[in-house]
């Protein structure tokens, strides 16, 4: 029996600290891929829409490029250009139109590369994303804001 006991403890010791350090991990991953704060999610007018404002390639590319996932039962998403539809407004300056717009996908899901030319929240206070017209929906603006320094 005290055998027994020994091994239990043993195991439940060695499960805890298994969980423990999982949870850490996943902790540390968090904190260490911050883009997951930096993506907006619309649900409106049939289609939901996730936008994520991506700052390391955006750097890399002298671009402001976000990634855009569109889901939808009912609407036909093969019949929309996001780079005629999107716009970009930083500082409240005047709306940019985007510069491109790379896209795979089917009719009722796509995800695709939207991208804008200049640099978006390392050197400005407030970027903002226009969508016009997806499904039912007027426009959609996400917004991100930079933080303070």
């Amino acid at each position: 029996m005290e055998l027994r006991n020994k091994k239990f403890k043993s195991f439940s010791t060695l499960f805890f600290f298994l969980i423990g350090m999982a949870l850490s991990a996943s902790l540390v991953v968090a904190l260490s891929h911050p883009d997951a704060s930096l993506e907006r999610i619309s649900n409106e007018g049939g289609v939901k829409m996730s936008a994520q404002y991506l700052p390391h390639e955006s750097d890399l590319a002298d671009e402001t490029i976000f990634r855009i996932n569109l889901s939808t039962h009912y609407v036909d998403l093969s019949e929309y250009d996001l780079k005629e539809l999107s716009f970009v407004n930083i500082d409240d300056g005047p709306p940019q139109q985007a510069t491109d717009w790379v896209a795979s996908g089917d009719n009722h899901h796509i995800q695709g590369i939207l991208s804008f030319a200049g640099h978006g929240l390392q050197s400005s206070r407030q970027v903002q994303l226009i969508i016009k017209g997806i499904g039912k929906s007027k426009d959609r603006v996400f917004e991100w804001n930079a933080p303070v320094k």
